[in-house]
């Protein structure tokens, strides 16, 4: 009997089979008749583990009078029963495991410890029994994360409140992106508020050191010293006080502090906006513009405005909607390729968001991208029909209005993309041969400015008869 007890098969082990059915009985026998309590089972996981995971509380009962080891590590990573029940969420489990004396701040070897775990996922009855009973808040795992930021990846902001409450320290850049990424407002409010908290608790301690130390007398030389606060015999033995070198220093240190700025910022590689347009989140968008302090038409490393990252990551409608009410720049270019936001939206074939960036936001039609094409050729090469003609449309509109002629309307919407069109949309008409629309094809074709191949021949004969000419007129010399 001990020895198949002491088996790793599940099916032929009776002590794993008492534990996983809550066999209560059949185990207190098995343990009177020798076999040991802290023996390794199954998937290298004592009893106590076992039970733990399962969330029997009976049996983790049974278990700890017995004299089960409440701290033992178990298995490949090194579980503890607390930290299994803290994964599974079994608040009783969880008290009963403290209540006999298990290690709130024993977790994986990894760093993580159990209040991470309820943190995440369990009621905030079980973080608040936690944070009584001594658990550490400001503990970091191997990738230097804390309670906090398990909680704020959650979007859990009353755990979020209660860890911050205790005093815990905190990153509030990385806490605010991860805060805008699980898309909660009330997350976001909160992170933002204490940092404005912890900024003027800063600024008062530092005007209140700043008093003492005008407040202290300090003892005077009657030696004759600079400008700088040096003695003239320091100058006399080899400092360099000429106006050159002054003026290095002062570069050194504006040096310095563009260094420590732009490490600064390069730590978020794109702003609260960027990731909540990414997101399509209104609240997050509506509330960080209602704040203030954020740059609608700022920029990130790849050269993306908010409105560019919301045409590209949707397209949200909603967002576009209310970053073009809010003054975002439609006419400028970002991304690899050099679009503007609404060449990429030409790109995608969304006849909405076009339709959206040139009533509200005004954008130009004529705007090229790197390649050379505009919206307009964008909108030909990729076959979208609906777009050209809203694009063809719109632009013949304006020219009219420009010439104060308004009478004449255009006929077909394939006369109106070619004869209304400048040089550079009827730019790569290879490209444009290969499109869907073969009737924009055939009239653009018509209207380019390119010679016909006879007369590229004719051209070619001519040269040739006069190369000729010469070679015999220099022959007869």
């Amino acid at each position: 009997l001990r020895k198949m007890c002491l088996s790793k098969n599940k099916a032929s082990n009776p002590y794993y089979i008492a534990i996983a059915n809550d066999q209560r009985k059949i185990l207190s026998c098995l343990i009177d008749v020798g076999v040991p309590i802290d023996c390794i089972l199954a998937d290298d996981l004592t009893p106590l583990v076992i039970a733990a995971k399962k969330g029997s509380l009976r049996v983790v009962r049974v278990l700890l009078r017995r004299g089960a080891a409440v701290n033992q590590r178990a298995g490949a990573k090194g579980i503890t029963p607390l930290m299994a029940a803290c994964e599974k969420s079994h608040e009783r489990v969880i008290y009963s495991l403290i209540k006999r004396g298990a290690d709130v701040n024993l977790g994986l070897p990894n760093g993580t410890t159990p209040l991470m775990v309820v943190a995440k996922s369990c009621p905030l009855q079980a973080v608040a029994h936690l944070l009584a009973h001594g658990a550490e808040v400001n503990r970091k795992t191997k990738a230097g994360e804390t309670a906090l930021t398990f909680a704020c990846r959650k979007g859990r902001q009353d755990t979020a409140a209660l860890i911050i409450a205790q005093g815990c320290h905190m990153d509030y850049s990385a806490l605010e992106v991860i805060a805008c990424k699980s898309g909660s407002v009330d997350l976001l409010s909160l992170i933002l508020e204490s940092k404005e908290k912890h900024l003027q608790q800063l600024h008062a301690e530092g005007s209140d050191s700043v008093s003492k130390k005008t407040e202290g007398t300090f003892p005077e030389s009657d030696e004759p010293t600079t400008e700088d606060g040096r003695d003239e015999e320091e100058d006399k033995e080899g400092w360099d006080t000429s106006e050159k070198s002054q003026e290095k220093h002062h570069q050194g240190k504006k040096k310095k502090k563009k260094d420590e700025d732009a490490k600064s910022s390069s730590s978020q590689d794109s702003s609260l906006l960027h990731i909540a347009a990414e997101a399509g989140s209104v609240e997050l968008i509506s509330f960080l513009l209602q704040r203030g302090g954020v740059d609608v038409n700022g920029m990130d490393k790849a050269g993306r405005t908010p409105l560019f990252v919301a045409i590209e990551k949707g397209p949200h409608h909603d967002v576009i909607g209310l970053l073009l009410d809010n003054k975002a720049k439609t006419n400028v270019s970002g991304g690899e390729k050099g679009l503007s936001p609404l060449g990429l939206a030409v790109t995608m074939g969304d006849l909405q968001t076009v339709s959206l960036l040139r009533e509200k936001g005004r954008a130009n039609v004529t705007m090229v991208d790197k390649e050379g094409y505009t919206p307009l050729t964008l909108a030909i090469k990729g076959g979208h029909q609906e777009i050209v003609s809203y694009l063809s449309e719109r632009k013949w509109k304006q020219q009219r209005k420009g010439k104060g002629d308004t009478s004449a309307q255009p006929t077909t919407t394939a006369t109106t993309a070619t004869t209304n069109a400048s040089p550079r949309v009827l730019l790569r008409v290879e490209d444009l041969q290969r499109s869907q629309t073969q009737f924009l094809v055939a009239e653009t074709h018509r209207s380019s400015s390119r010679p016909p191949k006879e007369e590229k021949k004719n051209k070619r004969r001519r040269k040739r008869k006069k190369k000729a000419k010469r070679n015999e007129k220099n022959k007869e010399v």
